[in-house]
């Protein structure tokens, strides 16, 4: 993911507005093509994201982040330009 704006892309503005809303909770925050696990938790925390903090023990919640930023990590080495 990248943090360019494109027109008409619904999904896309709402992730910005979340990653604008923890920018002030967490400043020192870095946020770089993919997110890193301490990114994505980072956002789900200060967004009291309700998935995240559905009832599930926080080591499953941690795990599926986890799966998540290794699916990240995936797609964009194999979409890479080789």
């Amino acid at each position: 993911m990248t943090k360019r704006m494109k027109a008409g892309l619904t999904g896309e503005r709402e992730v910005f507005a979340e990653i604008d809303k923890t920018l002030p909770v967490y400043p020192a925050l870095r946020i770089k093509r993919v997110l890193s696990y301490k990114v994505l938790d980072k956002i789900l925390r200060a967004n009291e994201n309700p998935d995240y903090f559905a009832g599930l023990p926080m080591q499953t919640a941690e795990a599926v982040v986890h799966q998540a930023v290794n699916d990240f990590l995936n797609v964009s080495v194999t979409t890479a330009v080789r």
